[in-house]
């Protein structure tokens, strides 16, 4: 069993963000799992926040002999797309150990909005959970890690005092003064 859903039953149409969760049940054995993501024009996604390898073609694969049993996927739009409803098409391939192919497809829906008509979206509390408790490390690239950096203290410099070296190799200091004036 296979379910998808979507974070937000509205997405707005310029500069949107939706997150999708892509779950199923356990199996037995081992085996791979290929989850490929058809998306409508001009809605794009980011690399599975869960961490998974994707290959060349942008399919997701997971080990589900592993404890692994969910796919969240970033969804965005760049450029401003027309209003109204789309689908997002998850197509699974369940691979058994003996090469078995067990193919899965669910589609989900969403309505593209203008940004002054979002106000009634409708966020699904699971999914919101599960974006939430992902950790910055468990992006998709598996060297990338989060460091806290302190500010530097910032250095002030005054516009109107030159350093002794700014003096001597300023192009515009005048001679008088122990510079070199290039012409």
């Amino acid at each position: 069993m296979m379910m998808c859903k979507l974070a937000k039953s509205v997405m707005e149409n310029e500069e949107g963000l939706n997150h999708l969760l892509i779950k199923w049940g356990e199996r037995s054995g081992d085996g791979l799992v290929r989850v490929r993501i058809r998306l409508p024009e001009g809605i794009y996604r980011k690399p599975n926040l869960s961490g998974y390898p994707e290959t060349n073609s942008g399919d997701i694969v997971v080990a589900y002999g592993s404890k692994a049993r969910q796919i969240v996927v970033e969804l965005y739009t760049s450029e401003p797309i027309d209003a109204g409803m789309k689908t997002v098409v998850i197509e699974a391939a369940f691979e058994s150990e003996d090469g078995l192919l067990n193919w899965r497809q669910h589609a989900v829906s969403f309505e593209a909005r203008l940004e002054d008509k979002m106000e009634d979206a409708e966020v699904d509390p699971e999914v919101a959970e599960v974006v939430k408790r992902l950790q910055p490390c468990q992006a998709s690239d598996p060297d990338y890690r989060f460091e806290k950096l302190t500010p530097l203290k910032p250095i002030r410099i005054a516009p109107l005092q030159l350093s002794d070296l700014e003096k001597k190799y300023r192009i515009d200091y005048s001679c008088e003064n122990g510079g070199v004036r290039w012409i």
